[in-house]
């Protein structure tokens, strides 16, 4: 997993919250995601990223307009920055780590 991100880091794109979640090989899907990034104070409430980690470049925010039949409306849309990833994969690992008999499968099939 790590040795894909590390490939990726010198390029300037970004993945979803969605995409993060199973790049950093965290098992409770993305709602979950979500609230593990909000309670480790990454996102606000709104999902918008703190600004630490605005400040870190690890997040960042794109806007777009939706046409309508009536009036546009603005949409706000967070997004991580590959070294994001990298950050929150090497978190994810600490938090979570794998059960015993998983990592040694995962070391057996050379996973």
């Amino acid at each position: 997993m790590l040795e894909a991100i590390e490939i990726l880091h010198g390029y300037d794109q970004t993945v979803s919250i969605g995409e993060a979640a199973k790049l950093t090989g965290f098992r409770g899907g993305e709602h979950l995601f979500f609230d593990w990034l909000r309670k480790k104070g990454f996102l606000q409430p709104n999902n918008f990223p703190s600004q630490k980690m605005r400040d870190r470049d690890y997040f960042i925010v794109f806007n777009h307009i939706v046409e309508s039949d009536f009036d546009p409306t603005l949409i706000y849309v967070t997004r991580i920055k590959i070294k994001g990833v990298a950050y929150l994969s090497k978190l994810v690992a600490k938090e979570f780590p794998l059960c015993p008999p998983c990592a040694e499968t995962l070391k057996n099939n050379n996973i």
